[in-house]
């Protein structure tokens, strides 16, 4: 019999120079394929001592995992895939049974396989790191350094692989949640049998391009990887973010004209609701084969997919276990020759070869249409599972049919029927098993864990909902504590898709007469729960009705509870100042940040909304166009210090971004001519008349913004053009005051380079250009109008609606709280320089990147909601911390920018909005973190009452004595960046867009703290320092001090901040690079 090996190495003599695997940027042939296994084989024989060595392999789905996998094989050692998202449980028990010190990764991982090493206390005896060029770096137990591999390499090439089809091969941990998991061990034999059979009954071969969505630590991913392989056929690998998004899923699919997908039902039917929203898309009309398998299939399902399919094309529903050695039986639906009923469940079919599906009542086989136990006899199973005798004897049994003679065979724990034509129709679990999105769920083991809460007396976990789209739900007795809450106690403990997200709180636990819990009651609370949040939109009162509205609109949702926080599910300080932006316009209140804070659910909202009086929504004035206009307060502060300043180019605003698809130019510089008119700012320039400046607007058909197309000869000259474009000089007098220009890396492959100069645009302004900019170049593609909404004001409203509000009663109030909010401040504090400050100030700049790891920024969120306070507020109160360890200074001052956009006809306007306020805190020596957190909430709420009176009239006001070296004020600013993002745009003429993060080279304050949130969610922190001042590693150092105080005032928010180690805490400055264990906190 030929194993997998040798089945492989057929394909690389066939047709070696053919791709076999293709991901992202990267592709691989047959033959480079087998040349960097070979390699891997060389170095992993150096260690084996027996043929059961496991070789950990831990880097997700890619061209050097499947490498390292057929490595394995061929090596005679046993595959284990490892994720570093495994729970602690998980990986101790894979680190203390399952380890024998061969471990394989990539080197964008190896720091953190470093980190789990040390944390479990175990070492590699020899650690193997793929470099994207796949070279190869070997450490060995007892070496300090790796080393590059390059004298074994040669070895195994070409050399037979004696295999036992008997021995291992892989091993596979099952029942996801239940911490540890078991992890079956599979053999050659057994795999390759399913592999072949696979290939034959679907006849797959070098025409079959085969999608890999299935996680690599499932076994389902075998059937994707090695029967692409061993048929000839091309691997398409999504990357990890494609992966989990079914619309970039499916453009990915359509775009690498994927024609065999294997998934689990539930990711079709995610599939299948995009494709309904977009028909003419056609996704999935090259897909010629389906094999779902995992969950149960329905007959609608069928019919749906179907629909999108190419016609002629199959379905196959299949049925197995892991233990089994993945798929033992088989329904092949001819789409062409089967009328199909829209009710009901698809059978499993008939058994693969050399396999029979027995269905066992008692001791007898089942007749047709009797239910019973599913088990499985093949010669082909697996080996059972690793240092688990018990499971071993309940599982893998003597055939219940059988008695004379030894025959093992594997109990499901299914229960299912036999059909007509004795196909297999599967009905469910018999034991507290279930599956969720084609992955075993032990409800018992969660129920166990959930018990170990102390708030919690009783619970009963169950799988509820519509079969399509169940969920895991909690039922339980003793305190009551908030879903979020439960979530998070249980994610150190359950892997993160088996944490119930629904929590039903008894007072006691219902009971039958037999003193069992009353499963049915359960059932009728969930409905009753349910009904009641089905119809909760019907049953609001209108004002609730309308906030909930608002609340989808703003935070991209489409259900919210009366009683959920706005905080809990993605609300922060900027969204708020939305919420009460459209609250006062739609529903004539004037609430208050603090409002927000104070009343965060609908509920509690909307009784506020309903017992505030209405104040009438006074729309800001469409202004007469006159020659001239003024300039608004924060453009005037602009002009006068470029008159003053020689650095012009710290005043420009400048973003990039990347994109694919093939650019038709023509329509491109149309798109930028009707930008242009729809945002009169983009044709505004600036003079002087009778000593003032002033600001006009330039007739639409003036001076156009042509887009220059520059072709880089390489990388480094993108970095270049880059540069040089954020460093363009504008003459304010001359338009245009926007600059735009392509980058052509290749046919398909483009960079945008936006410039502007700050006096039109802000942050947020260069997020709206570009959203724009690509919609209007979209509608020009398809020859259908632009899906934007109509411009109500433009700049020169807002400016000149601004310069009237200052002369009024209420901006006089405002700008009294700011007299006496900062009188006697200190503008000097900023965090230690490390070299002479200048004579006068320069803008000379750099930055230091940093994504705050996963499980703390779960932990501020967790404090934030516990607070009920904004991500932003917790950050900045750390900072706050930061500043006066570094300073000793108890009174301090640090810009905040407030978007200005606290009405919703500004939200989609093109303009310099930003305005900074000074938030000013005392007595930081003296409180513990929580009371401190509460002082900046306070500080940050009343800040925003009185944001409308521009910061340099406050400078003004408060006949500030300017010295050059120093901002007026303040000199350091914290930032939580909120602009627009492209990146999700619904479009089809261009994809893939992202910003590209461009080096900052100007800084305009001493330390400016960028808090972004990216595309999967995770917090990147940017310090933007002036290098005058400051070198890298010095700011790199104070980066480090601000993760270590958010680590620390984590885990005690009571601490008192004058406790705080200051001395081990000031003696981390002294020294540069990374720091030691010893010097932490």
């Amino acid at each position: 019999m030929k194993f997998i090996p040798e089945l492989f190495r057929e394909r690389v003599m066939r047709h070696p120079d053919k791709v076999a695997i293709k991901e992202e940027s990267l592709e691989i042939t047959y033959n480079e394929l087998e040349q960097l296994s070979n390699r891997l084989v060389s170095l992993v024989k150096q260690e084996i001592d027996n043929p059961f060595t496991s070789m950990l392999v831990v880097m997700p789905s890619s061209i050097r995992c499947i490498a390292s996998m057929l490595a394995a094989f061929k090596a005679g050692t046993i595959y284990v895939p490892v994720s570093l998202s495994f729970t602690d449980s998980r990986m101790e028990a894979i680190l203390s049974s399952n380890f024998d010190g061969l471990l394989i990764t990539h080197e964008e991982d190896v720091k953190a396989v470093d980190q789990l090493l040390q944390k479990f206390g175990v070492s590699a005896r020899m650690l193997i790191t793929v470099t994207k060029e796949n070279k190869l770096w070997v450490k060995k137990a007892g070496e300090q350094a790796a080393t590059l591999a390059e004298g074994v390499l040669p070895g195994h090439q070409g050399q037979e692989v004696h295999i036992d089809g008997g021995e291992a091969c892989y091993g596979f941990y099952t029942s996801g949640s239940t911490g540890a998991g078991n992890c079956v061990i599979g053999m050659h034999k057994s795999i390759a049998h399913f592999v072949k059979w696979e290939i034959s009954h679907f006849d797959l071969g070098p025409e079959s391009i085969i999608a890999q969505i299935a996680a690599i630590t499932f076994d389902a991913s075998l059937k994707d990887i090695l029967v692409s392989l061993c048929a000839g056929a091309l691997l398409c690998i999504p990357d990890p973010a494609t992966k989990i998004n079914a619309a970039l899923l499916l453009e990915w699919i359509k775009s690498n004209r994927v024609n065999v997908i294997q998934c689990v039902p539930s990711i079709m039917r995610n599939l299948l609701n995009i494709c309904r929203a977009y028909p003419a898309e056609s996704y999935l009309s090259g897909v010629e084969l389906v094999v779902l398998a995992g969950e149960m299939l329905y007959n609608i399902d069928v019919l749906n997919i179907k629909k999108e399919i190419s016609a002629g094309a199959k379905i196959a529903n299949m049925y197995g276990a892991t233990e089994s050695t993945v798929l033992k039986s088989c329904h092949l639906i001819d789409l062409s020759a089967e009328t199909i009923d829209s009710t009901g469940i698809v059978h499993v079919g008939r058994p693969i070869s050399d396999t029979f599906l027995a269905v066992v009542s008692g001791n007898s086989l089942c007749k047709i249409g009797e239910i019973g136990e599913i088990y499985i006899k093949t010669p082909f199973l697996t080996k059972g599972y690793l240092n688990n005798p018990a499971l071993m004897e309940e599982r893998f049994v003597q055939n219940p049919l059988v008695s004379e003679e030894r025959d093992i065979v594997y109990k499901t724990g299914d229960y299912g029927r036999y059909l007509a034509g004795r196909n297999l129709e599967v009905l469910g679990r018999l034991d507290s098993e279930v599956k969720l999105n084609g992955i075993r769920v032990d409800l018992s083991y969660i129920e166990s864990e959930i018990l170990k809460l102390e708030e919690v007396y009783e619970c009963v976990v169950k799988l509820e909902g519509p079969e399509l789209q169940p969920e895991l739900v909690c039922y339980y007795s003793g305190t009551v504590m908030p879903g979020s809450v439960m979530m998070s106690k249980l994610q150190s403990v359950l892997a993160q898709e088996f944490v119930p997200r629904l929590f039903i709180h008894f007072k006691e636990m219902p009971h039958n007469l037999n003193g069992k819990i009353d499963r049915k009651a359960l059932q009728e609370q969930y409905e009753r729960h349910k009904t009641a949040n089905e119809g909760a939109e019907e049953a609001f009162n209108d004002t609730e009705l309308a906030l909930a509205t608002i609340w989808k609109e703003i935070l991209h949702i489409s259900k919210v509870g009366r009683q959920q926080s706005f905080f809990e599910i993605g609300g922060s300080s900027i969204s708020a100042i939305q919420l009460t932006a459209r609250v006062y316009k739609q529903m004539s209140v004037l609430l208050q940040l603090n409002d927000i804070f104070l009343n965060s659910t609908i509920a509690g909202m909307a009784s506020l909304v309903d017992n505030t009086a209405k104040t009438d929504y006074v729309k800001i004035p469409v202004s007469p166009r006159l020659q001239h206009h003024r300039l608004a307060p924060v453009q005037r502060n602009i002009w006068l210090m470029r008159q003053i300043e020689d650095e012009a180019i710290s005043y420009n605003l400048h973003a990039a971004y990347a994109f694919e698809g093939e650019v038709r130019f023509d329509l491109l510089q149309e798109a930028m001519i009707l930008l242009v008119r729809r945002h009169e700012i983009l044709h505004t320039a600036f003079s002087v008349v009778a000593g003032e400046p002033v600001q006009y607007v330039v007739p639409e058909d003036g001076p156009e913004v042509h887009i220059p197309v520059i072709t880089p000869a390489d990388e480094a000259s993108v970095e270049a053009i880059l540069k040089s474009e954020a460093h363009y000089q504008f003459t304010l007098d001359q338009l245009p005051l926007i600059r735009v220009v392509l980058i052509r890396k290749g046919p398909v492959e483009h960079i945008l380079s936006l410039v502007a100069s700050h006096l039109i645009a802000d942050g947020w302004s260069m997020g709206i250009v570009m959203h724009d900019f690509i919609t209007i170049y979209e509608s020009l593609v398809l020859k259908r109008p632009a899906s934007l909404p109509l411009m109500e004001l433009q700049y020169i409203d807002y400016s000149e609606w601004l310069n009237d509000f200052i002369t009024t009663e209420a901006y006089r109030q405002k700008m009294a709280y700011w007299k006496k909010q900062l009188s006697g401040s200190n503008p000097f504090v900023t965090l230690r320089e490390e070299f002479v400050r200048p004579a006068v100030k320069t803008y000379n700049g750099g930055e230091v990147l940093m994504v705050l790891p996963r499980e703390l920024q779960a932990l501020l969120q967790q404090m934030s909601g516990k607070s009920n306070v904004s991500m932003y507020m917790l950050l900045l109160t750390c900072f706050f911390v930061l500043v006066h360890l570094e300073s000793g200074e108890d009174d301090m001052v640090v810009g905040i920018p407030n978007a200005g956009r606290g009405r919703k006809e500004l939200e989609p306007m093109v303009g310099f909005f930003l305005n900074t306020v000074p938030v000013r805190i005392r007595d930081i020596r003296r409180q513990s973190f929580q009371s401190l957190l509460l002082q900046v909430k306070n500080a940050l709420l009343e800040a925003d009452k009185h944001q409308q009176v521009p910061f340099d009239n406050i400078v003004t006001e408060l006949n500030v004595k300017r010295d050059p070296a120093f901002n007026a004020v303040f000199q350091l600013l914290f930032v939580m960046l909120n602009i627009p993002q492209v990146n999700n745009l619904a479009v089809t003429s261009v994809k893939n867009i992202r910003k590209l993060e461009t080096e900052t080279t100007i800084a305009r304050f001493d330390i400016t703290v960028f808090v972004e949130e990216m595309e999967e969610g995770s917090l990147q922190l940017k310090f933007e320092y002036n290098t005058d001042l400051y070198s890298r590693d010095n700011v790199n150092l104070k980066m480090q001090k601000y993760l270590l105080l958010l680590r620390m005032l984590t885990e005690d928010e009571q601490m008192p901040i004058g406790q705080i180690a200051i001395e081990r805490y000031l003696g981390l400055s002294s020294r540069k690079g990374e720091m030691t264990a010893t010097e932490k906190f």
